[in-house]
């Protein structure tokens, strides 16, 4: 329940990320707001390593990419074409400002943006300082791992 150490929070992070890429709209966009919610309460206690990892392979080159892919490769069936492949269990009724997989996608990338600003508006500055602490005292002269994100 309280436990945060850096492995069960690397878990729990890689959780949400596969549960941010699900096929069924409603579990995604409410894995990604509780995704960005665990980064923006958590993120005094990651370590740079952690940081780094989250940013670049969950956040940015994992649900983001994969959001955009999706939206982009999507054609504009309607929900109700695309559903006869699945199971017809459950019918939810959708407004038709949202009858398309790729709308859906565009709404949980909505939301992934909403978390990124988020997180960046909290804590950009200090994880500026310290990829720049951290380039500055490796061996390697590593480019700011921050700074080489957003290139």
């Amino acid at each position: 329940d309280q436990d945060s150490t850096p492995g069960t929070l690397d878990l729990v992070l890689s959780k949400l990320t596969c549960l941010a890429l699900d096929n069924r709209a409603e579990v995604r966009n409410c894995s990604v707001n509780t995704l960005f919610s665990c980064v923006v309460g958590l993120g005094d206690q990651f370590s740079n390593d952690q940081w780094e990892k989250c940013l670049n392979k969950t956040i940015l080159f994992g649900i983001m990419k994969h959001m955009s892919s999706a939206i982009n490769g999507t054609n504009g069936d309607s929900l109700k074409q695309n559903e006869s492949n699945e199971s017809q269990r459950y019918k939810v009724s959708v407004h038709h400002s949202r009858d398309s997989a790729s709308k859906q996608w565009s709404t949980t990338l909505v939301l992934a943006l909403r978390g990124l600003e988020r997180v960046l508006r909290l804590f950009f500055c200090r994880l500026l300082r310290k990829s720049i602490e951290v380039s500055q005292h490796s061996n390697q002269h590593r480019e700011v791992w921050l700074t080489a994100t957003w290139n």
